[in-house]
């Protein structure tokens, strides 16, 4: 088993936008907590649905 986050882990922060607030973390600030506790390994789930972003988007989500 390895010890991971998920974008779930920050619930309330992570997400889509509401009422035109955008939300408090996105996908890199994701990336960047896991690598500041040292964890390899993160799960995009539904709150952050990967499916509906743009081919750029997750270009350059893949690079980082």
């Amino acid at each position: 088993m390895q010890l991971g986050i998920g974008s779930y882990t920050y619930g309330w922060c992570v997400g889509r936008e509401n009422n035109g607030t955008p939300p408090a973390m996105n996908e890199y600030d994701l990336v960047d907590k896991a690598n500041e506790f040292g964890i390899k390994l993160l799960q995009i789930s539904d709150n952050l649905p990967m499916h509906e972003w743009s081919e750029k988007r997750l270009e350059a989500f893949e690079k980082k």
